[in-house]
């Protein structure tokens, strides 16, 4: 009998190709999005034994080293088992991570609980996590799969410390919002991640690099955890230029001008969700109605509200 505990989807909020060259990152649960395990397929994307868990459980199983009962997972999807899931496949969102968390959740053995928050429980299982999603991904950090099983907050340092984000940096009650809206193209990462370590290959290019996006977005990851609005609207606001005026490759064929309206009008501000190129676009704004109202032509979804 299985209790359906859900593992949500995540979201990358900062740091995204700037880890890699000293900057900070922060990353969030999604919590309208989500996985489960079941017998019964009764979502739009539920992985079948066939397609997906199945491979799984055979690329475990040759991981002895992995604390997993492998046999018992595999006898599960004997059975019938699926994970259904609402995450949209290839997005960027976590719907890998959910999936090996809740593997790990219920199938690992000598299991680090949710309620560990030590430095070097979040460690060890970061990089269980990055062997097991590896399968996915062929290198993976293991990030994904942490922001799934603890669904907290989660900062990292440019040494790869983590630190779990405790409470709620802004007031729910407030007009403004964190929300995704839907390109409809499919993300390209490892071409996206590709270019932007080529480019900064050119040293004027890593220089705005180092003197402008990354203490960009470290400001933004600073005044969100303690909570300072104004000043995080001012930093958004120019993380959202910067991106759209430096990385221009990486916004999605056909959103330039409604991102620069966005900047223009001080509506709304946009940045990119994960590496850029397709996928969600991430966006901030002091006045989710409005926002949400000019935006009326786009698949748009709250977050949260800030």
């Amino acid at each position: 009998m299985l209790t359906e505990e859900k593992f949500y989807a995540k979201i990358l909020l900062f740091g995204e190709h700037t880890l890699m060259y000293g900057s900070q990152a922060l990353s969030i649960p999604y919590f309208e999005r989500f996985g489960y395990f079941s017998f019964s397929a009764d979502q739009p994307n539920s992985l079948d034994s066939v397609s997906h868990l199945q491979r799984f459980s055979e690329y475990l199983e040759a991981h002895p080293q992995l604390p997993l009962d492998t046999n018992a997972f595999k006898n599960d999807i004997k059975k019938g088992l699926v994970y259904n899931t609402n995450i949209p496949l290839g997005y960027g969102l976590g719907s890998s991570g959910s999936l090996v968390a809740a593997v790990y959740s219920r199938y690992g053995t000598d299991k680090i609980l949710k309620e560990s928050e030590t430095a070097q429980d979040l460690k060890t299982l970061k990089q269980l996590f990055s062997e097991m999603e590896s399968f996915f991904h062929g290198k993976s950090s293991g990030l994904d799969p942490l922001i799934c099983y603890f669904q907290k907050s989660i900062t990292i340092n440019p040494d790869g410390e983590l630190s779990l984000v405790t409470g709620k940096p802004f007031h729910k009650e407030d007009r403004g919002a964190v929300f995704i809206l839907d390109s409809g193209q499919q993300g390209e990462t490892h071409k996206m991640v590709r270019d932007f370590a080529v480019k900064c290959k050119n040293s004027d290019f890593l220089r705005r690099v180092q003197e402008e996006l990354i203490p960009a977005t470290n400001q933004c990851i600073k005044n969100w955890i303690s909570g300072e609005k104004e000043s995080f609207f001012n930093n958004i606001e120019n993380l959202s230029s910067l991106t759209v005026n430096f990385l221009t490759p990486m916004v999605p064929n056909g959103f330039e001008s409604i991102w620069k309206n966005g900047l223009e009008n001080n509506d709304y501000y946009l940045k990119l969700c994960g590496s850029g190129g397709g996928g969600m676009i991430l966006g901030f704004t002091r006045h989710w109605a409005k926002a949400k109202e000019l935006l009326r032509d786009y698949p748009v979804h709250l977050v949260q509200k800030i």
